[in-house]
C-alpha cells in the first residue's frame, strides 16, 4: 500500500515510541457523499474504523469495525493506502511528555452489501457516535473548527487534534482521487 501522508504533532521528536497501533478505516461513498462517524461529544467527523486486535488481519478488523460503527456488511474492499500519525502518548487523558504514540491507519474503499443496526462499544455510545452521510467539505470545515478550538486549549479531555488532521488528509485525498 502507498503512503498517503504523515501527520506529526508540532514540536514532537520521533525518538522514543512508547506505543504503536495499527488501525483500519473504511471509505464508503455514495454519489458525492461519504459515510462518516460523527461524535456529538467531540463535534468531529472520522472515517469508520479502529484498531487491529490480536490475531486479526486487516480485512477482518475492517469488517468488524464497519459493522460496529455504521452497521454495514462489506461486499468488497480495495486497499487505497495508509497515513502515519505521530503524537504525544496519552494514557487516561494524561499526556506523557517525551513519549510518542505512532498509529498507522490503513484505508480501504468499501462497497457495502447491506446495512443493519450498529453494534457500538461503550466508548462509542458515550461519545455519541452516529453514522452520517456528508459532503467531504462539510466534514473538513467542521474538523477545522475543532482543530482551532483544540489548539487554543478551549476543549479538554478530548483526543488530540492530530486525529482530525489525519481525517482531513484522507478527506482531501478522497475529493481529489475518488469522487
Amino acid at each position: 500500500m502507498k503512503l498517503i501522508g504523515t501527520i506529526k504533532e508540532e514540536n514532537l521528536t520521533i525518538e522514543t515510541i512508547k506505543k504503536e497501533r495499527i488501525s483500519v478505516r473504511g471509505i464508503i461513498l455514495k454519489e458525492d457523499k461519504i459515510l462518516l462517524t460523527y461524535s456529538q461529544m467531540f463535534h468531529d467527523y472520522t472515517t469508520p474504523g479502529g484498531g487491529v486486535e490480536s490475531g486479526e488481519v486487516l480485512e477482518e478488523t475492517l469488517k468488524r469495525e464497519i459493522k460496529e460503527e455504521v452497521g454495514g456488511f462489506i461486499k468488497s474492499a480495495t486497499a487505497i493506502g495508509y497515513i502515519d500519525e505521530y503524537r504525544t502518548f496519552i494514557d487516561d487523558f494524561r499526556p506523557h511528555a517525551g513519549s510518542v504514540f505512532h498509529q498507522r491507519n490503513y484505508y480501504y474503499l468499501v462497497e457495502i452489501d447491506y446495512f443493519e443496526n450498529t453494534h457500538r462499544n461503550k466508548d462509542e455510545i458515550h461519545y455519541g457516535m452516529e453514522a452520517r452521510w456528508v459532503y467531504p467539505d462539510e466534514a473538513i470545515n467542521q474538523n477545522n473548527s475543532e482543530i482551532e478550538r483544540r489548539s487554543k486549549g478551549e476543549v479538554h479531555l478530548v483526543h488530540p487534534y492530530t486525529t482530525l488532521k489525519r481525517e482531513n488528509t484522507i478527506l482531501k485525498y478522497i475529493k481529489e482521487h475518488l469522487l
